[in-house]
């Protein structure tokens, strides 16, 4: 289900993993304890440096990738998740607006390297998945939680081992991101089954008109 939630727009040039951290007053530097308590990254605020992987296993400096061009990023649960599976698939519809805007896709979740790859075949994804096996981005982002045992223990039914993030996933989300690191447009809901619209996001794109975009026009003029 496609849909609303938290949203900020602004147009602006682990031992375990999760055992004893909870979010301080601020929020910052640890795992919510509740879905609706990992508030995000507001409208802004500089992303963290962050090395993630990549379906090769590669590092990803993102950093690094953000100064060679924009990005919209998203946070899903895994590639296990069918409603993060839509949600995936609803993006690519997306991707060459989003290139022609002047973003690329950055799509990143706890999945190990090989499933992230997994997931983009079987999705026929045309952007990057990464792996965040540790958190940290999800942390970083202010978007990581525990779940609760009620739940921890309903998926332990279905066969389903979330131990190697000590039972911790982000807030499903999604963020653009501008070349200097800073975020431009931030959407994030505590329930997994709602997801952002993609008109909104290609609103938000379109009205962020990213650094590299605006010079490409002038240098064309």
């Amino acid at each position: 289900m496609l849909g609303t939630g938290r949203e900020i727009l602004a147009v602006v040039g682990l031992g375990s993993l999760c055992a004893g951290l909870a979010w301080g007053e601020d929020g910052a530097g640890g795992i919510a304890t509740r879905p609706e308590d990992a508030k995000g990254l507001a409208a802004g605020d500089v992303v963290p440096a962050l090395t993630l992987k990549t379906a090769a296993g590669e590092a990803f400096d993102l950093h690094a990738e953000l100064k060679k061009q924009p990005a919209l990023v998203i946070f899903y649960r895994g590639g296990w998740c069918p409603y993060c599976n839509k949600h995936l698939a609803e993006i690519q519809k997306i991707q060459a607006e989003l290139k022609a805007a002047g973003f690329q896709i950055l799509a990143v979740s706890p999945d190990a390297p090989e499933k992230a790859g997994e997931t983009a075949q079987k999705g026929g994804l045309g952007y990057t998945l990464l792996s965040d096996t540790g958190l940290n981005a999800a942390k970083g982002f202010k978007l990581a939680f525990r779940l609760d045992e009620g739940t921890i223990e309903k998926y332990k039914k279905y066969k389903l081992d979330l131990s190697s993030s000590d039972w911790c996933l982000p807030v499903p989300a999604a963020y653009l991101v501008g070349s200097d690191g800073k975020v431009l447009f931030g959407h994030a809901n505590p329930d997994y089954k709602v997801r952002i619209d993609n008109a909104k996001i290609l609103e938000a794109a379109q009205a962020a008109n990213p650094e590299p975009k605006m010079e490409e026009k002038t240098e064309g003029k």
